[in-house]
Parts: structure tokens; sequence; C-alpha cells
């Protein structure tokens, strides 16, 4: 990897390389990077190979040193990097590996680049997240990937980012979604119980995410400030059909801070979003993960219960069951999808409609075919009669 990708790690690689007795007591980051524009101390940090022997002498007497680095030049093909590494590593030096034409420039770069970042660390890291996003990353092994993830990190970039105008070219759309999918990946989007006040040791080692499923236990209500900001940046960009879509696929519940700051942008009068995405996100926000125990053992229970009261207050979770909602289900509609593919020329779908769609469910589809027994019986039909018309009802209204 060249040098100019690795100017974040360089900063703690050259304390190392200096050692517990540094030669330059007092370099700070400002004079290396002074330094690195000196084309001879350039070449001298590119030509260490005097300091290996000296390293292997002071060895050969039995001196200790930490672990040596060196900046080593080579071609950039795969074949040049291997040999220059395996010859560099024979000398028990780890090389930092660049491309060592046009006079050393990018290793020149690198150290101005380190020093600057070192001197002013947190605009840096905001510059460097703002900046490098505005392309669309390769992959989650993309160099720029780590470095924004690295810098976004942070409580200062990440506010520096929420603060930022949000995105409203569609023609940046897509590249923000695959942006949250690589911060998904890297793990930015999470933060661990144990950074942050939970009130109690019940939460450690739990990760608390932006979104998931809902299922995850006891997701605490505390972030850390990088996701609190983070989860500004994501509410400023509700008109983005993408983040809505990225949202159902990954669980489509919000942690209780992301929600509060949805509930708090879609308040806002100026915030220009079409009619159909607005009820998505209502829709989003009224619902709530269910428990995937419910009507488990509810068969069983009513036939084992020994008194009309215990079969009446089973009987009412049962009709709970059926209740009909809406919900909101990633990608297009069964009828949209099917219409696609036999119409001759169908319409493009919008992009709403790409990324999610409106559907009617029971309250808990799996509870309900758990309690199909208990809804046959008479006594309970007849109970509840009032409550089931009412169901069909909504259903109605809602279809």
């Amino acid at each position: 990897m060249i040098a100019s990708r690795r100017f974040v790690q360089i900063g703690p690689i050259l304390a190392k390389m200096v050692g517990k007795q540094p030669r330059w007591p007092d370099l700070h980051p400002r004079k290396i990077g002074l330094l690195a524009e000196n084309q001879q101390v350039v070449d001298s940090l590119a030509d260490t190979s005097y300091l290996v022997d000296a390293l292997a002498a002071e060895r050969a007497m039995g001196a200790r040193f930490a672990r040596a680095y060196a900046f080593a030049d080579c071609d950039g093909s795969e074949a040049g990097k291997s040999k220059v590494s395996d010859g560099w590593r024979a000398k028990n030096v780890e090389p930092l590996l660049y491309d060592g034409r046009e006079g050393h420039r990018l290793l020149a770069e690198t150290l101005i680049e380190w020093a600057r970042v070192r001197s002013d660390p947190f605009h840096a890291r905001s510059r460097i997240a703002i900046n490098k996003m505005a392309r669309m990353p390769a992959g989650p092994d993309d160099p720029v990937v780590e470095r924004v993830v690295w810098a976004l990190d942070n409580p200062v970039a990440a506010k520096a980012l929420a603060d930022e105008p949000p995105i409203v070219d569609e023609d940046e759309y897509a590249k923000l979604e695959t942006w949250l999918d690589m911060f998904a990946e890297k793990g930015l989007l999470r933060c661990s119980a144990d950074d942050v006040d939970t009130h109690g040791s019940d939460h450690i080692g739990t990760a608390i995410l932006l979104v998931d499923n809902g299922f995850r236990l006891l997701n605490p209500g505390s972030l850390d400030s990088t996701r609190r900001s983070l989860s500004v940046w994501l509410a400023r960009h509700l008109h983005v059909p993408q983040l809505s879509g990225w949202v159902l696929r990954n669980g489509g519940q919000l942690h209780p801070h992301l929600r509060q700051q949805v509930e708090r942008r879609l308040a806002a009068e100026d915030l220009e979003n079409p009619a159909r995405l607005r009820l998505l996100w209502t829709v989003l926000l009224a619902s709530s993960p269910v428990n995937p125990w419910t009507g488990l053992w509810m068969s069983g229970r009513y036939k084992a219960a020994t008194t009309d009261g215990e079969r009446q207050r089973i009987g009412e979770g049962a009709v709970e069951c059926v209740e009909p909602r809406l919900v909101v289900r990633p990608g297009p509609s069964s009828g949209l999808a099917f219409r696609q593919y036999v119409e001759e020329n169908p319409r493009p779908l919008s992009p709403i409609e790409t990324w999610g769609h409106l559907d009617m469910v029971s309250w808990d589809d799996d509870g309900r075919h758990r309690v199909g027994e208990i809804l046959q019986d008479a006594d309970v039909l007849s109970r509840h009669a009032e409550t089931l018309t009412g169901y069909l009802e909504r259903a109605i209204e809602l279809g």
C-alpha cells in the first residue's frame, strides 16, 4: 500500500521508529511536515539502510529495540511489493511501502498530510470525512472507506457531518445508501454499552445499534456522542428514499434517540418530503417489534385453564393476535413486482416504490397461527364479537 494511503497510521509508526531514546526529542508534527518539504530530508528517510546496519550491530551486542519500521519504495506491482517486503523483513524491519517515483513525492505528501492531521486533529478528521464521502465507495476494503470510518469515529467529526447540509441531488442518493452499508459493516453505526452510562451492569458487552430488528436484548437508550451526531445526520435525509430502504433492510426498528430525531425532523415545517414517503416514515415510527414467543404456549394454557377468569384472559390475548395493522416492507409490493413482470411496457417504478411499500398484517402473524384453535371456541367468539367486528372494519379501512 502506498504511503499516501496510510498517513493516518504513520504517527504512531514514526514514534516507534524513534524508539525510547528519540534522536529528535522536540520534533513536533508541524516540524515533520516542514522537513518533508525538503527533498534532502525525504531522500534520507527513503534511504535508511545505514540504520538497519546500526540496529543489527546493537542487537548483536544485546541491545533491545521496539519493532523497527522503514519507508520502502517500490514500483507498485505485486511482484515488486513482495520482493521489497521480503528483503526488509529478512532484516527484521517492517516496510511501509510506497511508490518512490517522482522524487519520493508520495512520501513527502504523506508526511505533510500527517503533520497537518496531527497539528489540528479534530478539524482534519472532519474534513477527511466530509471530503472523502463525496465519492462512491468501492467496497469495504476501499482505503477511502477505512479513512472515513476512522475520521468519523470521533465526536467532533461526527458533529461536523451532522451540521453539513443534507444531500438534495437525486443523483447522489445511491451514494448515501452505499456509505450506510459501509458504516454498518465497519461498526460505525453501533457503540458498546461499556462506553456509555447505562445505569448498571446489565448491558455490559451489549452492542447498541442505531437500527436493528428490535430483538436485541434490552437495547439500552444511551448512545455515545458520535452515534448521537450520526443520528442527527441520518434524520436530515428523510427525503432520500434509499434511506428508508436501508432502514427496512436492516430490521426497520430505530434506536430511541434516532427515532426521536426522525420525529423531530418530520415535525419541521421546512421539510420537503413526498406525501407517500412521509406516510412510510409515519407507519415505520408507529411499528414496534413483536415478541416472537407470543402465543407459543397459549393454546396449551387455554386447555389447561381451571377457571373461567383464566380462560377469559387467555382468550383476550388470542384475540389481540389478529388485530390488523399497517407495516412497511422493503422493496416494491408484490402487485407492482408482478405488473413489472407481465406487462409488455411497464412504467418505471418510482424510487419510493422501489425501496418500500405498505402492507396490512395481523398484529402478530405467528401468534395468529398459534392461537387458531382458541379463536374457534364459540365462547371466545361471542365474548369478543364486537372487538372482532371492529377489526374487520379496520382491515377494510386500511386495505
